[in-house]
Formats: C-alpha cells, structure tokens, sequence
C-alpha cells in the first residue's frame, strides 16, 4: 500500500512539470450495486440492500492533448447485510445481526476530454473495507458531461462503474453530479 501511494505521490508530481491548469473535482454520486450478498456473506440472508452511495475528490492535471492524468480518494456505500439466526434458550429465539459495507480507496485516473464538455475516465485504486476485512484492488470507468459555469468553475454529470475485488465481487453502478474547479499553472 505504501509503495503504490508514493508511485502516485511521483506520477502526480512528474506530470505537475507540464501540465496546462489543475482540476479539482468533488463529486456526489448514488446507485445501484450489482451483487450477490447472500454468496459474499456465505450464509443465507434475512434482508439485504443495494443501494450505493460515493463521496469523491479528485485532482486532475489537464494537458493541451484532452488525454489528463490524476489522483482521487473516496468513500463508497456498496451494500447493506441482515442476518437472522436462533438462539436456543431454551426456546428458539431470532436474533439479528446486520452490518453496511464502506470502502475508503486511493488511487490513480486518467481522463480523456473531447470538446471540452464529455469526458471519459478510468483508473485503478486500492480499497480498504472498513469493516476491517482487507485491502482489495479495484479499477473504475466512468463517462460524463461537465456544465460550464464560469472560466474555473464546472459541474459535472456522470455514469460511474466501479469494479471492487472482493467477496463476490461488488459492481457499484451510480449517476453522480459534482463541482469542479479549474486553477492555471
């Protein structure tokens, strides 16, 4: 985990030499994750839920080319989980137990512009489940539109996927809107 943040910490640095102008984007997205919890959880369920919601920044280094490289960190809802078991005292009893499963990830983006307003992304990054249960790769596509504001500022809208290996491999699939921020270097 160490070694693939500082590869970041240099690429993001490199590439800060010659690029045109920063973005920072902070986006809000909600969804759908495409699941089997019952096969993550290796147990038979009593509910479940998969409903997604993300919190993103990113930074962006653009260049004159639309091909741009940066860095995002993010927290992302991917499922909820209930269980019900019994408990034989001396009579069964339900008892529950449920939990939310939340990712925190760092990682890597590359970002295609055409005409200025769609763009496309793709990326890797490292989730932490926390939950506690582990460190899992992930890889992330998405496409949008950005609404010009102002010279600096833009809102944009997109379809995100990420793909999280895990248990079951979760497949959040979420519309998102945000606010971006251009700063000239």
């Amino acid at each position: 985990m160490k070694t693939f943040v500082k590869i970041l910490v240099i690429l993001f640095i490199s590439q800060t030499v010659s690029s045109q102008s920063l973005s920072l984007n902070l986006q809000n997205s909600v969804g759908f994750t495409i699941v089997d919890v019952e096969s993550a959880w290796e147990t038979e369920l009593h509910d479940w839920g998969q409903f997604s919601y993300s919190l993103v920044a990113q930074g962006i280094l653009n260049k004159d080319n639309g091909l741009s490289i940066g860095a995002e960190t993010g927290l992302q809802r991917l499922y909820y989980w209930e269980e019900r078991y019994y408990a034989y005292v001396p009579d069964p009893v339900p008892r529950y137990r449920w939990g939310t499963i939340w990712t925190l990830h760092i990682g890597a983006i590359l970002e295609k512009k055409f005409e200025n307003n769609f763009y496309l992304q793709s990326g890797v990054n490292a989730r932490i489940f926390l939950d506690g249960s582990g460190v899992t790769p992930g890889i992330l596509a998405a496409a949008g539109y950005e609404l010009y504001i102002s010279d600096s500022f833009r809102i944009p809208l997109g379809l995100r996927i990420d793909i999280v290996f895990g248990n079951a491999t979760p497949i959040p699939v979420t519309l998102g809107a945000g606010l971006k921020y251009n700063l000239e270097l």
